[in-house]
């Protein structure tokens, strides 16, 4: 590993290498690097020609302290097998927030399995994040009198309500239209999101 490693936005080169990388680290297919491709932000780590770390940032709309506030949301990060060790992934997440602050980014979110990680990096208050989807035929069996009525698709006043209720809430994220599963408010994908103030962390952190 004696090779300069360097830190790039991706090309469609890279961002195709970070694919291939991401199946190998994860060991299947990672959908999001297919679908969020036209929104995200992909940075980079290259070795020798070689993508060897990456992961994607996107800039969303997440509720902390009643109000909607810009946030730097990362996921799908990783590592080639044949690097870790080298606290490459702190340096990946400066790295990786470094634009989305840029872009005016005020607290961050990382979804990641890794806790203990995420804390050493300096993100606080782990929190385990849950969905769950009622089917319309479900909602009329269970409110089958004349004062309720169910609908497929959210109406104005269920997209008003979810609202209301997630600024109740720190961290349910204001999903753009072009979100998969279209736009909610919502907490971002399982298994852990753990919030933090949008500084790049320092590498000595890892």
């Amino acid at each position: 590993m004696n090779q300069h490693l360097t830190f790039a936005p991706a090309n469609d080169s890279l961002w195709e290498q970070y694919d291939q990388l991401a199946t190998r680290a994860y060991g299947h297919p990672v959908g999001d690097i297919t679908h969020l491709r036209e929104h995200a932000d992909l940075q980079v780590a290259v070795r020798g020609g070689r993508v060897v770390a990456g992961g994607l940032g996107l800039l969303v709309d997440q509720f902390f302290g009643g109000a909607s506030v810009p946030s730097a949301c990362l996921g799908d990060g990783c590592v080639a097998p044949e690097e870790r060790g080298e606290h490459l992934a702190a340096d990946m997440a400066t790295e990786r927030l470094r634009p989305l602050i840029e872009r005016g980014a005020v607290i961050s979110t990382i979804v990641t399995s890794s806790t203990g990680y995420a804390r050493r990096l300096g993100w606080e208050a782990p929190t385990g994040v849950l969905a769950w989807t009622v089917a319309t035929d479900d909602l009329r069996h269970s409110f089958d009198n004349e004062d309720f009525e169910a609908e497929h698709g959210l109406t104005d006043e269920a997209e008003a309500l979810q609202r209301d209720l997630a600024r109740q809430w720190n961290g349910p994220v204001h999903r753009p239209t072009w979100w998969p599963g279209g736009s909610t408010t919502r907490a971002t994908s399982p298994p852990t999101a753990s919030p933090g103030q949008a500084t790049p962390p320092p590498a000595s952190s890892a």
